[in-house]
């Protein structure tokens, strides 16, 4: 068996490469101060990111770059699966997507390509509750979740169900892999995970017992810990975020201007908007923005539009929290920088591949709809946790 520490020497080296040729977050910000979307689009493909597809095409362009790399990475790894980690919570958004139209309506187009499973393949087994190509796991939390909208109406359960099967996975595969560096990264995401799903029930005033039920395992935290944590509000989730994060957030509420402006980019970005009609004033958008899916990087987790102080104030929470959030992974991130080969500088690679991604598909979607550039600059304030 080949040494672990030069296993993936060759393709430490192919993705330190394609690291170097990503969009920096400076050209980033240039493109959000373009005044159209075909001049940011402009700025954004000097370096290969949209491929040969013309500007109306990014989400398409976006999707095929991510799945080129996935097959890159794939191919230089011994296909041990590591892709599978950022690939399952492609699979978790796309299962939110399925139960929650049922109950709004048609929402195909928010479907993402790029998961493990394809979405009309996840909607057939779902449909049969027999899984094959679908894990166990996040099939049975499909149906539970399904169930729970049907009882309550409340889309944010739904999210916490499948997040807390996508985690699993990501836990398993990360075992199975056997990097430390990978399942440090996971357990981030875990805990991560199970203090937004605190943040959450608070929100909704949910019962300790519905609370406890949803913890993920595998993080920092036992399950004892984070009850506990909810039991005492808002002041023992701040406790808990404490011991992973160098910096108190406002969980309550967020009172400033700029953060209640920032709170308002929340709920029509990305890809809600990138799909909406020809307007973002649309009923057809106002309803993507309501039906809103957690996609664990992209946090478009909102349950309804923000037109009301109130709604500001909380999702202004949840910025606060998004970029803190952020800040974490980051410095996980950053430290696997001083690893010069092995599986850690892979795992940067994906990261920051994903958020290139994430920060191109957002710029293109505020453009499209042109809407004012300090709304954009706020919004990837959240991405680069700035």
């Amino acid at each position: 068996m080949r040494n672990r520490d030069t296993r993936f020497l060759h393709a430490a080296a192919r993705v330190a490469c394609l690291e170097a040729r990503l969009l920096g977050k400076d050209e980033l910000y240039r493109a959000a101060e373009a005044d159209t979307m075909e001049n940011a689009f402009r700025m954004l493909s000097e370096r290969g990111v949209f491929g040969d597809r013309p500007p109306e095409q990014y989400e398409e362009a976006l999707e095929e770059s991510a799945a080129r790399t996935y097959e890159l990475v794939e191919n230089i790894t011994d296909g041990i699966g590591l892709t599978d980690i950022f690939r399952y919570p492609l699979d978790g958004h796309n299962l939110k997507v399925m139960i929650k139209e049922k109950r709004a309506g048609d929402f195909s187009e928010l479907y993402k390509a790029g998961g493990t499973i394809p979405p009309e393949m996840m909607k057939r087994e779902l449909a049969a509750e027999r899984f094959f190509a679908v894990p166990e796991r996040l099939g049975r939390a499909g149906l539970e979740a399904a169930e729970q909208l049907a009882k309550t109406g409340r889309p944010q359960l739904v999210d916490i169900t499948v997040d807390k099967a996508v985690i699993a996975l990501m836990a398993e595969r990360a075992e199975g892999i056997g990097c430390a560096a990978l399942a440090e990264y996971v357990r981030l995401k875990t805990d991560l995970i199970n203090l937004q799903t605190t943040l959450r029930f608070l929100r909704i005033d949910a019962d300790t017992y519905t609370a406890a039920r949803a913890f993920a395992e595998g993080g920092s935290f036992g399950i004892n810990e984070l009850e506990a944590a909810y039991a005492a509000g808002y002041d023992g989730l701040k406790v808990l975020f404490r011991k992973i994060s160098l910096n108190e957030i406002p969980l309550e509420t967020v009172n400033t201007e700029r953060n209640r402006q920032q709170a308002g980019a929340v709920v029509n970005t990305e890809r809600n908007i990138g799909y909406a009609g020809t307007s973002a004033n649309t009923e057809q958008n106002r309803r993507y923005a309501e039906t809103a899916v957690n996609t664990g990087q992209n946090r478009e987790h909102v349950g309804t539009a923000a037109n009301t102080k109130q709604d500001r104030e909380q999702i202004g929470a949840l910025g606060a929290f998004e970029k803190e959030a952020q800040r974490c992974l980051e410095r996980l991130v950053s430290r696997m920088r001083t690893v010069p080969f092995g599986i850690e500088p892979i795992i940067r690679f994906l990261y920051l591949k994903e958020r290139e991604i994430r920060a191109c598909r957002l710029v293109m979607a505020f453009k499209l709809f042109d809407l004012p550039e300090e709304r954009v600059k706020a919004r990837l304030g959240y991405i680069y946790a700035e």
